[in-house]
């Protein structure tokens, strides 16, 4: 995980952002979110979409404007990719992960919940726990269990969180799609990198956009 990498990202109208989410920059223009964090209630996206690169503690944001390059083709698979307005260097190649056993993993992972926010914008969050690479989840997908959740009794902890990556043991093994408050907003559910490396259109760009076809690694039992 690379935290040049992370991505505040916003959409709404030319007046105001009207919904919000995280991603990661995957390559050196494509940036990983979810379908929902860029469209309105229609499903329609909305007509400005920014994404705002790196960690606060780094300094400021670098601010750059965004479009949908690609949507995965099952409406059920909540994930999307956004092509930056101009390409970014940041780091070492995304390597990505798949769950090869059945026991139960640690992952981390960083975002922008709404609930943590200061006067210089939004705050980050470091999200971590176990998961369970046998449960079944939202969108086919995998569940994670939280190490710690705030107390929010009358509603959901975490939106603004959706489009999170997950990494364990060093790779992109899933993004964030929702959480979940029957669980007192301690599990999450997500896609898992499978879900989107066996897409070919997706291999496609992020090859072309990496330098590299992105490659399945098993994810091995280690504390991050």
């Amino acid at each position: 995980m690379d935290r040049r990498r992370l991505a505040d990202v916003r959409a709404g109208t030319a007046a105001e952002p009207r919904s919000g989410g995280s991603g990661y920059l995957i390559g050196r223009e494509l940036v990983l979110t979810c379908r929902h964090v860029v469209e309105d209630e229609q499903g329609e996206v909305w007509p400005r979409v920014e994404v705002r690169l790196g960690h606060p503690a780094d300094g400021p944001l670098r601010r750059l404007g965004a479009a949908v390059t690609w949507v995965h083709p099952d409406p059920a698979v909540d994930a999307v990719l956004l092509r930056l307005d101009q390409p970014v260097t940041a780091g070492a190649r995304v390597r990505w992960g798949w769950f090869a056993g059945a026991e139960p993993v640690t992952y981390t992972g960083l975002g922008f919940p709404e609930f943590s926010r200061y006067d210089s914008g939004r705050g980050v969050e470091q999200v971590s726990g176990v998961v369970s690479p046998q449960a079944m989840g939202a969108s086919r997908g995998l569940v994670l269990d939280l190490a710690a959740a705030p107390d929010v009794s009358a509603g959901r902890a975490w939106p603004g969180v959706s489009g999170t990556a997950v990494f364990c043991a060093g790779l992109l093994a899933a993004v964030i799609v929702r959480d979940d408050k029957k669980f007192g907003n301690r599990r999450l559910h997500a896609v898992p990198a499978t879900a989107l490396i066996r897409e070919p259109e997706f291999a496609r760009l992020v090859g072309a956009d990496s330098g590299a076809e992105p490659a399945l690694e098993a994810v091995e039992l280690a504390e991050f």
